[in-house]
């Protein structure tokens, strides 16, 4: 665990700010290490199909726009 907090500290001192993907592997992974496998596979499932939700959501609003 302290290791992937002075990974995490270093990167984001040195880039400014973490990507969001590179945020998302860094908690569930952090998440893993704690044995915390229920909690990582729920965060992981939740940005997965969150993420194809959304998706979806904006096709069918470009799709309704560009319908006018």
């Amino acid at each position: 665990m302290a290791v992937t907090n002075s990974i995490l500290t270093l990167c984001s001192t040195r880039s400014e700010a973490l990507t969001t993907f590179s945020s998302f592997s860094a908690e569930v992974v952090a998440m893993l290490q704690q044995d915390s496998i229920a909690l990582a596979a729920g965060t992981a499932s939740l940005h997965f199909f969150g993420s194809l939700a959304l998706t979806v959501t904006g096709l069918k609003t470009v799709g309704l726009l560009w319908a006018r």
